[in-house]
Order: C-alpha cells, then sequence, then structure tokens
C-alpha cells in the first residue's frame, strides 16, 4: 500500500482530509479537481492546503513505509515542522505547544507571548524551540487569522 492509496482510503472513510497533528480542516490532494477545491473555498495558491502522508515514525528511525499505523494525514507545514522527529518527540512538541496555547490564551495577536513564558524559556535544544513556536505559529494563525 502507497501513501496516494492511504489519502484516498482516509477520504473514502471520513469523507474529507484533515491534519492529524494541528487540526486544520479540508486539505486538498493534488488529485482534487477544481470543481472540488472550488465547492470547499479552498485557496489554490500555494501548500498551506495540500494533505500529507506522514511516517509517524521515521524510515531512518526504523519506521515502517507502509504500515497503516505508522501513517498520518497531516497538512504541509506540520510535515515540514515535523520533520524527521520520532512520533514521540512530535507528541512532546505538540503537547508543549498546547500547554503554551492554552496557559497563555495565545492567539494571532498576542502570539509574541510565547517568548516571555517559562515553560517555552526552559527548552534547552534551539531547534526544538523554533520547531515549537511553528507549530503554534501556524495553530493560532490558522484557527484565528
Amino acid at each position: 500500500m502507497n501513501n496516494t492509496q492511504f489519502i484516498k482510503n482516509c477520504i473514502k472513510k471520513y469523507g474529507k482530509l484533515d491534519c492529524e497533528y494541528c487540526g486544520k480542516e479540508n486539505l486538498i490532494t493534488r488529485e482534487h479537481s477544481l470543481d472540488k477545491i472550488i465547492s470547499l473555498k479552498i485557496p489554490i495558491s500555494n501548500n498551506k492546503n495540500l494533505a500529507t502522508t506522514d511516517h509517524k515514525q521515521p524510515k531512518a528511525k526504523g519506521g515502517d513505509l507502509y504500515d497503516y499505523n505508522n501513517l498520518a494525514v497531516c497538512c504541509h507545514k506540520c510535515n515540514g515542522i515535523k520533520g524527521d522527529m520520532s512520533y514521540d518527540e512530535w507528541k512532546y512538541l505538540m503537547d508543549i505547544s498546547n500547554k503554551l496555547i492554552n496557559d497563555l490564551d495565545l492567539n494571532h495577536v498576542n502570539y509574541d507571548l510565547i517568548k516571555k513564558s517559562e515553560l517555552f524559556n526552559s527548552i534547552e535544544s534551539s531547534d526544538f524551540k523554533k520547531r515549537v513556536r511553528e507549530f503554534i505559529k501556524n495553530k493560532v494563525i490558522k484557527k484565528n487569522g
């Protein structure tokens, strides 16, 4: 089973594609017809609404390429932010990010409050901090902007 078939099966099962990671709704595939894209009122000028298949456990870290339990539908942005992180690392990043969003009541206007957070500043890895900021920005701008 390949990634394209996985996406098609998800469309059949759920009727639409949503990002498993940030919740962005009505993602599109490269195979969507123009009529479908117009009916969903989805901008097609960039990859923000493109559905991708993510390997929760990357192949480089021992993940199975074709095991459905190792696949997730996600938006292009989340797939890029996750990169080669394992699913456990990614889940930890999402948990921290969601805690920051909730604790600080972050939105697209006050997003920069993250810099004042003790939790955020306790993160030592600059790469992990960058990914947390990108995930939060993607999630709060998607939700509020």
